[in-house]
């Protein structure tokens, strides 16, 4: 069972994946700009151009679900079962859920599924300055 002040500090770290997330979609947005109409660009302007569009695409569909699973984790936050694995039923390491805290998995179970074989590193705001762990 989580305590409300380790809710309390997995939801900080919810809220500041969140806000980090939408500055980096936000900040590719002012980035890119492409070839004027008016230019006479060849094939492979056109190219270069694609490529930095699908680019573009596929890092924003990356961090659009990012942020679904985050405000998703947000709402479970105040669920009896957040923080245990919806595959297994045990509790979820704290050292994960500091990592990652839209995670609905354990380690175990992520390593399974092939989603856990990096190592885990807990979000700069570490758990010894709330006092959690």
């Amino acid at each position: 069972m989580m305590t409300s002040k380790q809710k309390r500090a997995l939801q900080r770290l919810i809220f500041q994946k969140r806000d980090a997330v939408r500055a980096r979609f936000d900040g590719r947005h002012g980035e890119l700009t492409g070839p004027s109409t008016k230019s006479i660009g060849d094939t492979a302007d056109e190219a270069v151009w694609n490529d930095a569009l699908e680019m573009q695409y596929a890092l924003d569909e990356n961090d659009l679900a990012e942020l679904g699973r985050l405000d998703d984790a947000e709402r479970r936050l105040d669920d009896a079962d957040f923080g245990v694995c919806e595959r297994c039923g045990e509790p979820i390491e704290m050292k994960r859920l500091l990592a990652l805290p839209e995670t609905s998995l354990c380690f175990s179970c992520a390593e399974e599924e092939g989603v856990g074989r990096r190592q885990y590193h807990p979000h700069p705001l570490t758990a010894e300055l709330y006092g959690i762990v």
